[in-house]
């Protein structure tokens, strides 16, 4: 699926594009093929991506100063790759966003915070529809949670990285719990199953993929979903977008960029 790249307000007249709704791969990037299955995309994906900061060490370290660290913490840490996950997705770019920063506290471990703890975020994708990030580094529990949740028109789904065997699909007859499992995944994402199904994959299994890939791509061959520079120029380039929106208290446009690469596009880099 392919959004036009012309903006498309949400208060105009639009066609919702076409989501595909996959089991997220155990991969560094995963892949968007479908299993046959469509929803629409309305103006609703929600996401949240919060993170516990329990261990003293980790505390110090995020504690560093502004010079050693750059103007942003929890954003370019972790929202980064919240805001990749949503383009990767939904195959369209975010094109607007306004933005809230938060610093819960001005020191921590004896080292003056310059940068922010959470962030709130509201953007706007190509096609007009709209999404609501959060992104916590003070979420007292939480270790690693990045929750996926995408409302469609005929259907909804929903990702837990801390239940990563599961995706939730949410239908106006009911609901489904699909469970990962090599023996009826599409072939897009089998060959991130490494274990049987009931063998549990998780967080370090996507490191294992992706260091994988880069192998693969050493010798000669084009793994699906390898990350290119391009990837982190846009890191940079929303994170600079959520600062500027923060402090002047406004809504920012995103520079164009070249859409998310698709899975045939991905292996060519």
């Amino acid at each position: 699926m392919r959004a036009s790249s012309r903006r498309r307000r949400a208060s105009t007249a639009w066609s919702p594009p076409s989501l595909r709704l996959p089991l997220p791969p155990h991969g560094a990037r995963g892949t968007r093929a479908d299993r046959g299955g469509r929803a629409r995309l309305p103006a609703h994906p929600r996401l949240r991506l919060p993170a516990g900061l329990d261990a003293p060490a980790l505390r110090r370290r995020l504690a560093r100063d502004l010079r050693r660290r750059g103007p942003s913490r929890a954003f370019a840490d972790i929202g980064s790759h919240l805001c990749d996950l949503l383009e990767f997705v939904a195959g369209e770019r975010i094109v607007r966003l306004v933005s809230q920063t938060r610093r819960v506290f001005e020191e921590r471990g004896g080292h003056p915070v310059a940068n922010e703890d959470a962030v709130s975020i509201l953007v706007e994708l190509e096609s007009g529809a709209i999404g609501t990030l959060l992104v916590s580094q003070m979420a007292a529990g939480r270790k690693n949670s990045l929750t996926l949740e995408i409302h469609g028109t005929g259907a909804s789904a929903r990702f837990d990285q801390e239940r990563p065997e599961e995706l939730w699909i949410g239908q106006r007859d009911g609901s489904l719990h699909l469970f990962r499992d090599p023996g009826t995944a599409h072939a897009g994402s089998e060959r991130f199953s490494r274990t049987p199904a009931g063998h549990a994959q998780g967080y370090q299994d996507a490191f294992n993929a992706f260091v994988a890939d880069v192998y693969d791509a050493i010798d000669g061959g084009l793994p699906e979903g390898l990350p290119t520079f391009a990837d982190g120029v846009r890191a940079v380039q929303l994170t600079e977008a959520v600062l500027q929106s923060a402090r002047e208290r406004r809504w920012v446009d995103i520079a164009p960029a070249a859409a998310p690469a698709s899975s045939d596009q991905k292996g060519t880099h």
